[in-house]
């Protein structure tokens, strides 16, 4: 009787694990779009953006990376960069099962060829979910920045949103 009851056990506690493997995480199937809609509306301003209040972060952030640092600082584009593809980050199992909830902000670094080259945490309010955000990032791809000269580097920023919700266990967006 207790092998019985110690496999219930482990398969009640395996169909807890795939449920929250499959639902841990989502993007919204709509992000490419919004966020291409946010950047074509800063190529549309004359005047530059508003003091980024994440600045000297960055630059403390990419000070071992100059190359990188330097974007920081560099003008717009002629067009930004845009979202082709985006990834959902997996929200840690046993993290998920305690109901835990996390923003993370990732800085990153779009190549010439669209893709991320680099990435690291700028914010996090909780670091185990850091990995999963950075997985994430890497796995979106993009049209790149467009300047006088063609493609180039941009540095972004890329919110990940760790929340806990209800209608997710039971299968509900």
């Amino acid at each position: 009787m207790s092998i019985a009851i110690s496999r219930a056990i482990t398969l009640l506690i395996l169909s807890v694990l795939v449920q929250a493997c499959s639902t841990a995480s989502n993007i919204n199937v709509d992000a490419p779009q919004r966020a291409n809609a946010t950047l074509t509306r800063l190529d549309q301003q004359k005047a530059p953006p508003v003091a980024d209040r994440y600045r000297d972060q960055e630059l403390r952030l990419w000070h071992d990376r100059p190359d990188f640092a330097a974007l920081v600082d560099a003008p717009p584009p002629l067009h930004r960069m845009r979202m082709a593809s985006a990834a959902a980050p997996a929200y840690p199992v046993l993290l998920r099962l305690q109901h835990i909830n996390a923003r993370v902000l990732v800085s990153f670094v779009v190549g010439t060829d669209g893709q991320v080259e680099d990435a690291r945490i700028l914010e996090s309010s909780n670091v185990r979910f850091n990995a999963s955000a950075l997985k994430a990032i890497r796995e979106f791809t993009f049209l790149p920045a467009q300047g006088t000269s063609g493609p180039q580097r941009e540095l972004a920023i890329q919110p990940f949103d760790f929340w806990w919700s209800p209608k997710a266990e039971h299968g509900v967006p």
